[in-house]
């Protein structure tokens, strides 16, 4: 521990704390000298950050911080809780601006997320997730988002505005099952990693035909109402998997060939607008 005080004074100062003309000179500095602190420098690192230094660099070992003290001191939770707060920002703004309506696209993307997803990837937005996740539930729930976009907007109406307008879209399923505990929305992490996932992971052409092969069980190159009905299973009527087969469905031929696949992934999620598309492409 004491040579990691030393390190942070020279990275604080640009200098070390004791220095001789000679290894015996800087030996004697060592066991005698004291501590300059009059640099302006440490104007700017705070009391604080001064006082972990000197606790690092006191000479005695019995009373010199160790390594579990060091970890928790004031003046490393002040800036960890500083990073905490930015890295958030990014996957928050990510969910205020995700779009799903389409049931099939909505169900794509949490295949892609849960099956196709980079482990790097996962790795980072799980920690994000974690930050925010306050009550370590597994779960976000609008609480916690509200007190995340505090810190973004450090306004109380617009941050309440803005997690009741997250949560409502990003419920993949709408139904309950997976985005509710009892009446409290909440959001999962693969919804939040939904959300968080690139443009360029979700347009991927090799990522999008292994999700298509996923729904077209028997490989024909067709995804068909039974084969929607194997996948989705008892949480749709069949009205409701007809249903969800027309708005992807362009041609009206009911059953959806890779082409409707992308576009359904690629354009704006109304049926308007997806028919557009296809006159279009």
């Amino acid at each position: 521990m004491w040579s990691c005080g030393v390190i942070m004074y020279l990275l604080i100062t640009g200098r070390l704390p004791f220095k001789g003309q000679s290894k015996e000179e800087t030996m004697e500095a060592v066991k005698k000298k004291e501590v300059d602190y009059s640099d302006e420098c440490w104007k700017t690192v705070g009391a604080e950050g001064r006082e972990l230094v000197t606790r690092l660099l006191d000479r005695n070992p019995a009373t010199r911080l160790k390594s579990h003290e060091a970890l928790v001191h004031p003046w490393f939770n002040k800036f960890s809780s500083q990073a905490r707060d930015e890295a958030i920002i990014h996957p928050l703004r990510n969910l205020k601006n995700f779009k799903a309506q389409c049931v099939l696209q909505k169900a794509v993307l949490t295949y892609i997320a849960s099956q196709l997803s980079d482990p790097n990837e996962e790795l980072k937005y799980s920690a994000m997730f974690k930050v925010i996740d306050k009550s370590k539930s597994g779960q976000v729930t609008e609480k916690d988002l509200y007190e995340g976009f505090m810190k973004v907007y450090n306004n109380e109406g617009l941050a309440k505005q803005e997690s009741t307008h997250v949560l409502r879209k990003a419920d993949i399923n709408g139904n309950g099952v997976i985005d509710y505990t009892g009446t409290l929305s909440c959001i999962t992490l693969i919804e939040f990693l939904i959300a968080n996932m690139s443009q360029d992971k979700q347009l991927n052409e090799q990522i999008l035909q292994k999700a298509f092969d996923f729904y077209d069980e028997d490989q024909n190159g067709y995804i068909t109402i039974d084969e929607l009905k194997s996948v989705f299973g008892s949480l749709y009527t069949e009205k409701e998997i007809r249903n969800i087969m027309g708005e992807v469905d362009l041609n009206g031929d009911n059953r959806i060939c890779f082409s409707e696949f992308k576009k359904m992934m690629s354009a704006e999620l109304s049926k308007s607008k997806l028919k557009s598309a296809w006159s279009v492409m």
